[in-house]
């Protein structure tokens, strides 16, 4: 119950960066709405961004203000559609907006003053922090105050079935078989990226993870809890579930009951936990179960048909 209740009353401090820019040219509404787009997309993890549900969700828990001044002073409000009634066609230099994402806990404020705009965005990791400033830049024009636009970023869009968060102890043991297993019914798992030591913090690795994954094996274990790990990693996977309204957690339990787990964790015990005391056969079955079929199966169809068609089409052609 001692997890518990850390669990709940202890979030994690949000990791602030702040970068400065210059305005190329004025904004109006169109640039604030598309602002707010890119910061509710910014936020979700990649694999879920074109699901319709999950996007509307987000922009429904985002909470938004904006201020602008121009000839007629200063206004300020919460919504869009007021904002555009405001300034209609027009465009302003002195303006502020603030974006906050509770269930993620993650923020974006801009405030220019004129040619100088600052921009700083707060998330539980610095991946998350760093991640909607491009868009940010790109929809309201800003560039560096030296005035080269900042160079486009890395996109990555790797993306695997799953990552498996481990204690080093268990990796040659749990983690690597399962990771082994999974690949030999076509699935991508992230592992070796994945290594907990004593002392580490997992907050940039399983924010990559996530935002790349579908879902995210934990295997649970006595090792595993001996581990300095901060209480709210387990509170952000958590938050990232009730965001995509899906089970993206698979616990795994290894030299450890049901029991043990319920005085360690109640609010992992409460869900469904596959158990290595069955067998490694079973557990990925389980696993199998619960993460449907891989990605790279669910791609092939088109591409399977696709060559179906040309050797259909090259036979007649022959004939």
């Amino acid at each position: 119950m001692g997890y518990l209740k850390h669990l709940e009353l202890e979030g994690p401090k949000p990791l602030r960066i702040e970068k400065t820019y210059r305005l190329t040219k004025p904004v109006g509404s169109r640039q604030f709405r598309e602002a707010f787009e890119a910061f509710a997309v910014s936020v979700i993890p990649a694999p879920f961004r074109a699901e319709p549900r999950v996007n509307a969700s987000m922009r429904e828990g985002v909470d938004r203000s904006f201020a602008v001044t121009d000839a007629d002073g200063k206004f300020a409000c919460e919504s869009l559609d007021q904002l555009q009634e405001h300034l209609g066609s027009r465009r302003v230099e002195n303006f502020g907006l603030k974006l906050t994402s509770h269930s993620l806990r993650q923020t974006l404020i801009v405030r220019s003053g004129g040619h100088r705009v600052t921009v700083a965005s707060s998330a539980w990791t610095r991946e998350a922090a760093l991640r909607v400033f491009e868009p940010i830049v790109a929809t309201l024009g800003l560039v560096s105050p030296g005035g080269d636009a900042p160079r486009p970023g890395r996109v990555n869009v790797a993306r695997f079935d799953a990552f498996i968060v481990h204690a080093s102890e268990d990796k040659a043991a749990v983690a690597r078989p399962i990771r082994d297993r999974l690949k030999a019914r076509g699935y991508d798992a992230w592992l070796d990226v994945l290594k907990l030591k004593v002392g580490d913090s997992l907050r940039d690795e399983i924010d990559k993870g996530l935002g790349r994954s579908r879902h995210g094996i934990v295997i649970l274990s006595p090792a595993f809890f001996k581990k300095s790990w901060p209480r709210h990693e387990l509170d952000a996977l958590f938050s990232l579930e009730m965001v995509v309204q899906k089970r993206m957690i698979l616990p795994v339990l290894h030299r450890m009951t049901h029991a043990q787990l319920s005085r360690r964790s109640p609010l992992l015990a409460a869900r469904l936990a596959a158990s290595m005391s069955d067998g490694l056969d079973r557990v990925v079955g389980e696993l199998v179960a619960s993460m449907g079929a891989p990605l790279r199966r669910r791609a092939a169809p088109s591409r399977v048909a696709a060559l179906h068609r040309a050797f259909a089409g090259a036979k007649r052609r022959r004939v």
